[in-house]
């Protein structure tokens, strides 16, 4: 007959930090930060002090107290700067669960902390824009970035692309690269400089007015 019978886990205190959004749950030789959300889920009548927790609130306790640490490692992360949800789970895998890692960025979601589409959109424009680049660099730039093929799909559905900006981008990186009165050596240079950059061959060469 097995003499040990397991009777428990005994909790020795309840507080709560940063303003209540958060609760410790001290046992009696470990503790477990959570939520409050989580406290509240859990049951704050069954997380009291001096009650006895079997082993499924221990594991519910295990697990939100890893899933909190994810959204404190994740929000670093992004203190740095915003990035895609791929990017950041990249970041965090290996150091926490899949679940826990799943749980987190929902989270982060939830309360606009990733958003990948109104990031993509802001680097289109920073980069169409802003950097002078064509669509088809930017879209290349995209997927370096980790944004995923939907976003990619969608940002350049919705995305004005206009022939305006792309001759003013045109012209400003030909005249910043090879001046202005091109000889037509120039302009066959200036014209393959250009479609490396990502543009089309015509509206490269109607920019730079070759009839030939």
């Amino acid at each position: 007959m097995n003499e040990y019978l397991f009777s428990g886990y005994r909790i020795k205190s309840v507080r709560q930090q940063h303003g209540g959004l958060e609760c410790v749950i001290q046992l009696e030789n470990e503790k477990f930060t959570i939520t409050a959300a989580d406290y509240r889920r859990i049951g704050e009548g069954i997380l009291v002090a001096n009650a006895v927790i079997d082993e499924e609130i221990y594991a519910d306790l295990e697990f939100s107290s890893e899933k909190l640490s994810c959204i404190q490692k994740s929000l670093k992360h992004l203190e740095y700067g915003a990035m895609t949800e791929r990017k950041l789970r990249m970041k965090l895998r290996g150091k926490f669960s899949q679940e826990s890692i799943d749980a987190a960025i929902g989270i982060l979601k939830q309360n606009g902390y990733i958003d990948d589409l109104h990031l993509a959109f802001d680097f289109c424009q920073e980069y169409f824009v802003g950097r002078r680049m064509s669509p088809a660099m930017i879209k290349a730039k995209l997927y370096n970035r980790g944004f995923d093929r939907d976003t990619v799909s969608v940002v350049f559905e919705e995305y004005d692309f206009s022939d305006e900006i792309i001759r003013e981008n045109i012209e400003f990186l030909v005249m910043h690269k090879f001046g202005e009165n091109l000889s037509d050596e120039q302009k066959r240079k200036a014209l393959g400089y250009l479609i490396r950059q990502g543009y089309s061959y015509e509206d490269s060469k109607s920019c730079l007015e070759m009839d030939y």
